[in-house]
């Protein structure tokens, strides 16, 4: 049964006001004043976070129909009703019925450049080349339309029809026609941003233009694409100008206090941020969030001095093996997020689903505490949808559960809502035409591994629930061969033998768990003083129900050097005091973090934020260590903690040299974050480099003689600071001698 939001919806893309209606607004245009101040208000984020699903279907059929049947010619009105219908859980008969009707009132209507906009917008991802066709149709019928470029710079900007020269063509003639337009979702503009990057010029242009708009305004929420205006600007100036623009700043937000001296919360932290570009000090910006967390002791500025505050005082431990510190310091992550449930009623994330995030990972949560957290999730997720909920999908909670034991009955009823469940094993694949083949194969392999982890789930759902009859129907995806990802064969194998244990068949259960153990890419790591490893755990389990002795349990499964006394086990022998299995194949952790480089890094020529250049061709005779980061990355934090202690101890070395490559949108944001954490290794202007933009953090080895030796993806957070420093050092000295 639908719910009577997606029947609204329906009735939205059915029913909308007719594009060949009378208009008062000016045809064709960029964006009608009205629109655009509805698109910054009722129909904003912050506005529609704080309705239910129907709650907001209903505001938004009632603001887009009263809008459209006054400006049938504003285009973002029409992709605003898009967007309304994708942002439902139910989304598939809507989109299908709008497509058709735009596809419909496009055939009906050659002659109207609308008509066939829109049916290229509804057709980009279905049938791309025909979307192109009707994009250059509009654009040829109304050359002063700006919307049919902007679409075709969405297909041209990447996948299957990337082309870089219409991508540039398409951007200036829409920029052209519309120099100072800035979308007014935060999404939209990073994708702006991204594209925008390519023609550097152009995009200084487009600077120009918003900085001479926005002098005329005097409406908050338009002034607040200042930080648009910024970033732009920091992007368009090499580093040793950015001093100037910090200069500029200073004198942008002179004005818009005067403009706003009454501000509410939002406007007061957009101030802060400003500031923060601008170059305030550390005490200077600290003076700022007291006052506005004073002004507004419930609202986001008390919240986030709040928080800076409690992370001050509760540092996380030292990597994450001492159980008793991370066991208080989850405690008091756990009465700190009930204080700001009470503090903070009006944030709808810390509402919603922040207590669930938070506990997601805790090994010691209560039960009381975690059951709560999975009930506000889920009822969260039923009233409000997607608006406000930092969502993982019924798997997590599912997960949480089994990973606890707990309610394992209701962890198999989440996981019959979930897409593997609903297709019978494998989630139906339905990528758009626009996408190319390699991207296609990426999602496809994450779709697979998901539709693995999700059958694990049910199975052990069943295992745990005593009902192997939910699991029988799963039986030919299951004993399907092999996955081609290696990656997914400990999942794979582990599925086989919580089948057989089901089926009644623990023989073949045994082997498949030691095959899973052989299939491992990974060892088990600590998290929070406890190595997991819940696969051990279940294949002994079977091993002792079936009269296996732990004779020949250690004979089968040798000690693994993992296993350290100074922390808690939680796998499979711990009752017995044996450690974990090694698997084969499976390289110590030390080694295991780092991949041999058979291919050149691609050479580099950046500039610090002191405007010096670094190139790596300077560099020869040094071993270079390559880090790469951002502000908004959380696992870079902990790993640039570590760094700036490990820079400290080296940075006097003749034989090496230690550099990161930042890669944030906005290179303005860097030094000032850099300042705050009191990073002093030398940080390179990287967001043009495109091998750092792929993943962060990142970590490179460069030999003595520029080769690129060694690459680490991501931030383990199970090692201290000197087991960091240690394994950085042992992929150093194998440099220094050429491996």
């Amino acid at each position: 049964m639908r719910s009577p939001a997606s029947l609204l919806l329906i009735a939205i893309a059915l029913g909308s006001v007719s594009v060949h209606g009378q208009t008062t607004s000016k045809p064709y245009g960029c964006e009608a004043p009205e629109v655009r101040a509805a698109l910054d208000t009722t129909l904003s984020l912050d506005e529609l976070v704080k309705l239910t699903i129907t709650q907001r279907a209903a505001l938004r059929h009632q603001v887009l129909d009263a809008l459209l049947a006054k400006y049938p010619h504003e285009y973002l009105l029409y992709r605003e009703q898009l967007y309304a219908i994708a942002g439902t859980g139910d989304w598939e008969a809507p989109l299908a019925a709008l497509r058709e009707r735009w596809v419909s009132d496009a055939k009906s209507h050659p002659d109207d450049p609308m008509a066939l906009m829109l049916a290229g917008k509804v057709l980009a991802d279905k049938d791309p080349l025909e979307a192109i066709r009707l994009l250059n149709a509009a654009q040829a019928k109304a050359p002063k339309f700006p919307w049919p470029s902007f679409e075709l710079a969405n297909i041209y900007w990447r996948g299957k029809y990337a082309d870089d020269a219409k991508l540039k063509e398409n951007l200036e003639r829409f920029y052209a026609l519309c120099p100072s337009w800035v979308d007014t979702a935060n999404f939209g503009n990073q994708i702006e941003g991204f594209k925008l990057r390519k023609d550097l010029p152009l995009l200084a242009k487009t600077s120009v233009a918003m900085r001479a708009e926005l002098g005329k305004q005097t409406d908050p929420k338009r002034l607040e694409d200042y930080e648009i205006l910024w970033q732009r600007e920091f992007l368009t100036r090499p580093p040793s100008e950015h001093e100037t623009e910090r200069a500029q700043i200073r004198q942008d937000l002179d004005r818009l206090q005067k403009l706003v001296p009454h501000g509410d919360a939002h406007w007061r932290l957009f101030l802060i941020s400003g500031y923060q570009l601008a170059g305030a000090s550390n005490e200077e910006l600290a003076r700022m969030q007291s006052q506005a967390a004073k002004d507004f002791p419930h609202e986001a500025p008390a919240e986030r001095l709040a928080q800076e505050r409690w992370d001050k005082e509760h540092l996380l431990p030292d990597g994450q093996k001492d159980a008793d510190a991370w066991k208080a310091y989850e405690a008091a992550r756990i009465e700190k997020e009930k204080a700001f449930l009470q503090d903070f009623p009006d944030d709808p994330f810390l509402q919603r689903t922040e207590p669930f995030f938070m506990v997601q990972d805790d090994e010691y949560v209560s039960e009381a505490d975690g059951l709560a957290a999975v009930d506000r999730y889920l009822k969260s997720m039923e009233e409000y949808g997607g608006y406000g909920i930092l969502s993982d999908g019924l798997a997590a909670p599912s997960k949480f559960l089994l990973k606890h034991g707990w309610q394992p009955e209701r962890a198999l009823e989440l996981l019959k809502k979930t897409s593997t469940y609903k297709n019978g094993g494998h989630t139906k694949e339905s990528w758009g035409s626009s996408l190319d083949a390699d991207t296609v194969k990426r999602f496809h392999r994450q779709m697979v591994s998901m539709d693995l982890d999700n059958l694990g789930l049910i199975l052990k759902a069943a295992m745990l629930a005593g009902k192997p009859e939910e699991a029988m129907q799963f039986r030919a995806v299951i004993e399907e061969p092999p996955p081609e990802n290696k990656k997914d064969l400990e999942q794979y194998w582990t599925n086989r033998a919580r089948f057989a244990t089901l089926d009644h068949h623990p023989e073949d259960a045994l082997v498949y768990y030691r095959t899973a153990l052989d299939s491992r890419t990974q060892p088990p790591t600590y998290s929070q003083g406890i190595l997991r490893d819940d696969l051990t755990a279940e294949f002994h389990t079977l091993w002792t129900r079936q009269g296996g002795t732990e004779t020949a349990w250690a004979l089968w499964n040798p000690p693994a050097p993992v296993a350290d006394a100074d922390a808690t086990q939680r796998d499979g022998t711990s009752a017995a005091g044996k450690p974990a299995s090694t698997p084969k194949g499976v390289a110590t952790a030390q080694e295991g973090d780092w991949e041999k480089v058979g291919k050149e890094m691609p050479s580099f020529e950046l500039s610090d934020f002191s405007g010096k250049k670094w190139r790596q061709g300077d560099l020869a005779g040094k071993v270079v260590v390559v880090v790469s980061w951002a502000t908004w990355c959380g696992p870079c934090h902990l790993q640039d903690a570590l760094l700036q202690k490990f820079y400290d101890k080296v940075k006097d070395r003749k034989d090496l040299t230690v550099v990161s490559f930042n890669v944030d949108e906005n290179p303005g944001q860097v030094l000032p974050f850099m300042q705050k954490q009191g990073y002093t290794f030398p940080v390179l202007a990287a967001f043009s480099y495109e091998g750092a933009q792929n993943y962060v953090p990142r970590t490179w080895i460069i030999d003595k003689q520029g080769h690129w030796r060694w690459v680490k993806n991501g931030y383990d957070e199970s090692k201290t600071y000197a087991e960091f420093e240690k394994g950085l050092l042992s992929q150093i000295d194998k440099a220094e001698v050429g491996q």
